[in-house]
């Protein structure tokens, strides 16, 4: 797979993706106007609070799906894992109301149940849309993902606008996964494996272990994704967390418009390729490059003119989201480059690195936000210490990339002056 075929897929995608974008955005924006940073604060917290429980359900099998070769006992087998995994959720969604049902109210545990029963169909719906990005057909995968999100925010600003306030913006969450799995099973029923009461062993075993190894790698992103929402909450209140959250948002456009090409193009284009250093290197700086051009621009932007974005977007009722925006800008260029470099490492195989750095991520954080919860403007220290995280990230990220380099190159020169020594030995 060279670099020039994935030029007019990523385009096209990009062109598609970005059409999404723009209209997501824009009701995004509608819905922040008609509802106040608590509303925002509540789903949060629900959706965090689902978030641990997929931290210990989650086993990437869409990334199974694209690391090994494909064949029809091996995707019956995943999705029989899949399967295997809801069901597990069910338990632990139950678990977890019975233990923590007096720590949160009525309205958090009403959204947190529609969020899971979503959440079944989280489990289905990538496995279809990996198999479509497998196959290179990535404008069509764009095409469905873009057109769930698009259908889910315009159904959510006609609830809210209609009155139903939390409950009609949880469905920007909620619908997604439901309309993905439709969509495929209505247009790619042939994405689906047929017989799942088959067992075929050895591919089960298989996959439970490339599963397995993924799944810390997954686990420790989804702890990094969720567990300091649950701390904001707890330290600084939901009107906090609804601020720390849409600011998030914000800076994360550009990572979300580009991730078709970063995560998606890229970790197949780098998993193709992971024997070919030149072609791998040759896309990696073009991508770079891309990325640089397009976030740079975009963060200056946030950062000299965050109160007048924000004004401009959400109106005054969100002024104190404006430190939040400055401190968090960087992320914009932050985050596109540090998928594009776990992209590579996913593409190397090398998913042990993705966890420690997570899980470093994570430690910095946690420890982070614990020291300034007592000091003045603890919830805008929230926001610098997450852009300083991803931050160093970037960097453990980068010197993982760089020390797999230098010990390829290392290896090679000890096999040339090998084969030049085997050479003089035999003139």
């Amino acid at each position: 797979m060279k670099f020039r075929s994935i030029l007019r897929q990523s385009a096209a995608s990009l062109l598609a993706s970005n059409g999404v974008y723009v209209y997501t955005f824009l009701c995004t924006v509608l819905l922040m106007r008609m509802l106040l940073p608590e509303d925002f604060g509540a789903v949060a917290l629900a959706v965090a609070l689902v978030g641990l429980i997929e931290i210990l359900t989650t086993f990437s099998f869409n990334t199974v799906l694209i690391q090994q070769r494909e064949q029809a006992s091996l995707v019956r087998s995943v999705f029989q894992g899949a399967l295997a995994v809801i069901l597990l959720k069910v338990l632990l969604g139950a678990v977890f109301f019975v233990v923590l049902q007096s720590e949160y109210g009525p309205q958090i545990w009403h959204l947190f149940g529609l969020l899971m029963a979503s959440k079944m169909f989280a489990s289905v719906g990538p496995l279809l849309v990996a198999r479509l990005e497998k196959r290179g057909d990535f404008l069509r995968a764009a095409l469905v993902t873009g057109g769930a999100n698009m259908v889910a925010v315009t159904v959510a600003v006609v609830a809210v606008y209609a009155g139903s306030g939390t409950y009609g913006l949880v469905l920007r969450e909620v619908l997604p996964p439901v309309l993905i799995v439709a969509a495929m099973v209505a247009f790619q029923p042939e994405l689906l494996p047929r017989d799942l009461r088959r067992l075929h062993r050895r591919q089960l075993r298989v996959v439970a272990a490339a599963s397995t190894r993924l799944y810390f790698q997954r686990g420790a992103e989804l702890a990094y994704m969720r567990v300091p929402l649950l701390m904001v909450e707890s330290l600084f209140g939901s009107a906090a967390l609804g601020l720390f959250s849409q600011a998030t948002y914000l800076v994360t456009l550009v990572n979300r418009v580009t991730a078709i090409v970063n995560a998606h193009i890229a970790t197949v284009f780098f998993n193709r390729n992971r024997r070919d250093a030149h072609e791998t290197h040759t896309g990696f700086i073009w991508l770079f490059a891309a990325n640089v051009v397009v976030a740079l621009p975009l963060t200056l932007l946030l950062w000299l003119f965050s109160e007048q974005i924000v004004l401009l977007l959400w109106g005054e009722s969100w002024l104190n989201a404006v430190p939040y925006v400055q401190l968090m800008a960087a992320m914009t260029l932050l985050l596109p480059i540090f998928t594009l470099l776990k992209s590579r490492l996913l593409g190397l195989r090398r998913n042990h690195a993705i966890t420690a750095v997570y899980a470093t991520g994570l430690v910095f954080l946690v420890l982070g936000l614990w020291t300034v919860h007592a000091l003045a403007e603890p919830a805008s220290w929230a926001a610098g210490l997450t852009a300083a995280a991803y931050a160093l990230m970037v960097v453990l990220c980068g010197v993982v990339l760089w020390s797999i380099r230098h010990a390829a190159g290392l290896h090679g020169a000890a096999q040339l002056r090998a084969v030049r020594q085997n050479e003089t030995r035999g003139r």
